[in-house]
């Protein structure tokens, strides 16, 4: 498992850790996406407004999109879950 903020997605070198999980098909790692529009100086809309699930799907990685994260654990849950049955790809959760 790996847990990210959105600030850290700015950085080079997750970018570049994404591409080479994508590249090699890891695909026991899970990453889970928090997406909380805080970084180190503000709020993330500041120097960021891709769309970091479709960043994700374009490195090879199997995406899933949990409609409130932080409110929904049970959706959040079951997204884990069905997660362990990715054979191909590593899996990003929002």
């Amino acid at each position: 498992y790996c847990i990210m903020g959105d600030g850290c997605a700015m950085e080079g070198i997750s970018y570049e850790a994404a591409s080479l999980a994508g590249h090699w098909k890891l695909n026991k790692l899970i990453l889970i996406y928090d997406d909380n529009h805080n970084t180190i100086d503000g709020d993330t809309s500041l120097a960021f407004s891709e769309d970091i699930s479709a960043r994700f799907e374009a490195l090879g990685w199997n995406t899933i999109t949990v409609d409130d994260i932080h409110e929904d654990i049970e959706q959040f849950r079951r997204s884990l879950s069905s997660s362990f049955n990715q054979t191909e790809k590593p899996t990003f959760i929002r």
